[in-house]
């Protein structure tokens, strides 16, 4: 099972051979979702559909709902892990960085809830970054969860889905 970012979908809109990834994926492995990536995907089409680009909004619902394989939930724990993220790196980097990382927390934390052992983004400065990662692992650690291994790059999302 792999849970894809929002980011990811994103660059399938411009490259071809990641939409192509995706598409294959979904034979290959359980993509996994959360509530937080489907509302960002419905942003991001209303957002393309707003400045004149409704094929690609049309493309961005297709692609992502023809890949799912299942949906995580917002839960009442999945939102308290994630308050344990923001704390933590508010103390450590400051209340803007945490307060603009919120969807990120809630994407690693319903992943690490729901057993997801990668999470495949191209978010590397914030949800990615190693910094966090290592807050991610601390917190989870003390909640008895595992931190997803964080696949950031196109040939390393090729690597995992050629050995699913």
């Amino acid at each position: 099972m792999i849970l894809v970012d929002t980011s990811v979908y994103i660059a399938a809109l411009t490259d071809k051979e990641i939409e192509n990834m995706l598409k294959c994926a979904e034979k290959k492995a359980f993509i996994i979702s959360s509530e937080v990536i489907e509302k960002e995907i419905n942003k991001a089409s209303d957002f393309l559909r707003s400045i004149g680009k409704k094929q690609d909004a049309e493309k961005l619902k297709e692609l992502y709902n023809s890949t799912l394989s299942g949906t995580i939930k917002l839960t009442d724990r999945v939102i308290n892990v994630s308050d344990k993220y923001t704390d933590k790196v508010r103390k450590k980097f400051g209340k803007d960085k945490a307060k603009k990382m919120k969807d990120d927390f809630r994407i690693v934390a319903s992943a690490s809830i729901g057993g997801i052992k990668d999470i495949a983004t191209f978010n590397r400065k914030t949800m990615a970054n190693e910094e966090i990662v290592q807050i991610y692992k601390e917190i989870n650690s003390k909640e008895r969860l595992k931190t997803p291994e964080f696949i950031k790059s196109k040939d390393d999302l090729f690597r995992f889905l050629s050995s699913s």
